[in-house]
């Protein structure tokens, strides 16, 4: 706890500098292999955002806002890392078909939200002394079945990815 005002102090003068990979780190990278790993681990983040994460201000809430923000930055940027030559050789068109579907379920889910978001009802303990009761309370959610119906990542069936 002594080393916390310090550790405060160097964060804080890390933090002030951006970080972008360096040329010389994507060579480490295997583009073929790599390049699948990275589709794979967007495509289940996706998922678990429509599965599992609550939207509590439903379209217009931080959280929802924040989760547009990042399909905008996977629009214009995924799987395209600095160097462009290694995108073009070892993505292709897979790599433009992924960035293409992630800019569509972009606009599906600006444009047509009340069809993929849903609010539920949810019980939560309320304590009161040596006594529980409940309250009920109200969340957002993302319909993941419609969504995953209507929209394919990277043009492919989920079932595929």
């Amino acid at each position: 706890a002594k080393d916390m005002p310090e550790r405060q102090e160097f964060m804080k003068k890390q933090w002030r500098k951006p970080w972008f990979p360096s040329k010389t780190f994507l060579p480490m990278l295997e583009p073929p292999e790599t390049f699948q790993d990275i589709r794979v681990a967007v495509g289940q983040l996706l998922h678990n955002v429509f599965t599992f994460h609550t939207f509590p201000g439903g379209r217009n809430g931080e959280e929802f806002q924040a989760f547009i923000r990042l399909l905008d930055l996977l629009c214009a940027f995924f799987p395209s890392p600095l160097d462009e030559t290694w995108s073009e050789s070892a993505s292709g068109n897979v790599g433009r078909d992924c960035r293409l579907s992630i800019c569509e379920l972009r606009r599906l889910l600006t444009t047509y939200i009340d069809e993929f978001m849903i609010q539920q009802v949810v019980f939560q303990p309320k304590s009161q002394g040596h006594h529980s009761s409940w309250t009920a309370a109200s969340e957002w959610v993302l319909d993941w079945a419609r969504i995953e119906r209507a929209w394919r990542y990277c043009l492919r069936p989920w079932g595929t990815i």
